[in-house]
């Protein structure tokens, strides 16, 4: 387990811990007033516990997580992902994405690294280690890194569900409609000199990514559309997928430029 999520845990055990002492001390001295300094109501919770119980948990459960930004990224193919992976490089996040482990494997079974045998592969890995493991392998590699993280290629509901509890992850949904969708994939294809990519093409690869016809452990992108924190339509310029992106990182995340989080204004 990488040092990251053993320090993680840690926190959060520590912290069930002193909830349950300061919760132990507050009953104590609600039903054995006698052994208070001073009389009091006993039907009053202690104002010293109640007000340490407020105030400390609330300040020791956001210490660990407020010192960095964590965020996944999950979206349909070609709906924009990429570029917001671009630009959240620039404003010094580190990318590091659950389809490398996949190209990793693939690469060592000798395969061409083709959309299917990705696909494939991904699937196979999930159904044989569990539905987390290219999330637990990804988490592996982070080790002690305390910089801001992007978690590019979430496919699967277990790989959020994963990434939460080890990181407190926030989870970003990027789409866009199936005819922008199209019309970029093919774009996209034709950059890469796949001049024979046609629409039957994106549907194929479209409706399994979403999760058509798959089982719990293939691809089931449109799943966790629906588990994502915010999502952005992008149906308009990059220009404004972008500013979406920023207003988002600052107003809610407490983002800041300088690469640390701040507390969100009253």
């Amino acid at each position: 387990m990488p040092l990251s999520r053993i320090k993680f845990v840690f926190i959060m055990e520590f912290l069930k811990f002193v909830k349950f002492f300061l919760v132990f001390g507050d009953h104590f001295f609600k039903y054995f007033p006698k052994f208070c300094s001073h009389k009091r109501d006993s039907t009053i919770p202690n104002p010293v516990f109640h007000l340490v119980h407020l105030e400390f948990l609330s300040f020791c459960s956001y210490t660990y997580l407020m010192t960095r930004t964590a965020v996944g990224l999950v979206g349909p193919i070609a709906s924009g992902k990429g570029e917001v992976v671009k630009y959240l490089k620039k404003l010094g996040f580190t990318v590091f994405s659950l389809s490398d482990r996949v190209r990793e494997e693939v690469c060592v079974r000798g395969l061409p690294l083709s959309r299917e045998n990705l696909q494939n592969i991904g699937n196979e890995l999930r159904e044989t280690y569990g539905g987390h493991i290219l999330a637990e392998r990804t988490l592996e590699m982070l080790g002690d890194f305390e910089g801001n993280i992007v978690i590019d290629s979430i496919r699967n509901p277990s790989e959020i569900e994963f990434l939460k509890e080890a990181l407190g992850i926030t989870i970003i949904g990027i789409d866009a409609s199936p005819e922008h969708r199209l019309e970029w994939y093919i774009d996209r294809a034709w950059k890469r000199g796949e001049d024979g990519t046609m629409e039957k093409d994106f549907v194929k690869a479209n409706s399994r990514d979403l999760g058509l016809g798959e089982n719990n452990f293939g691809q089931q992108v449109g799943r966790c559309l629906a588990m994502a924190d915010v999502i952005i339509q992008n149906e308009d310029t990059k220009k404004h997928l972008l500013e979406a992106v920023d207003y988002y990182l600052i107003s809610e995340l407490g983002f800041s430029p300088e690469g640390t989080r701040r507390s969100k204004e009253k």
